[in-house]
């Protein structure tokens, strides 16, 4: 039996010098991460850094831009702007009213259609522009304007 227990003994120590001889020469190697996957970029140049306002939430470059507004209304235009009133509304089941089940709350948030009511005084119909592109949209007619 103490065959058996020294034969085992050196097979176990075997095995951990080997294991440390192993540890021994990866330690020399430089470790990988998950960033040294897929190489590096080539090609792409570093934009200059323009100064950031401490104030601003977002970067120019995070915004889109605005084109429907910029393009059409004119900085000098002196037409007032009309009274509106936007209203959030949503469509609500009966699981909504008595048991909460869709997960939709009263804020607007959860709301599925917006309305836009723009009282123009003294403004015929056939006189009113409206131009509607993606979530902004601008009301003209010869005394008001609205860019939203």
């Amino acid at each position: 039996r103490m065959d058996n227990l020294s034969g085992l003994s050196n097979l176990l120590d075997e095995a951990n010098k080997q294991q440390e001889d192993q540890e021994k020469k990866a330690a020399g190697a430089i470790p990988l991460t998950p960033a040294d996957i897929g190489g590096t970029a080539r090609g792409k140049e570093d934009k200059p850094k323009k100064d950031k306002d401490p104030n601003s939430i977002w970067d120019d470059d995070e915004v889109a831009p605005t084109d429907l507004i910029s393009t059409l209304v004119i900085p000098g235009d002196t037409r007032k702007e009309p009274e509106y009133d936007i209203s959030f509304k949503q469509d609500v089941g009966t699981e909504d009213v008595f048991l909460g089940m869709s997960g939709k709350d009263p804020s607007s948030m959860s709301c599925t259609h917006i309305k836009v009511a723009v009282k123009l005084p003294g403004t015929a119909f056939k006189e009113v522009q409206l131009d509607v592109q993606g979530n902004q949209f601008i009301v003209r007619s010869p005394k008001f304007k609205l860019a939203i």
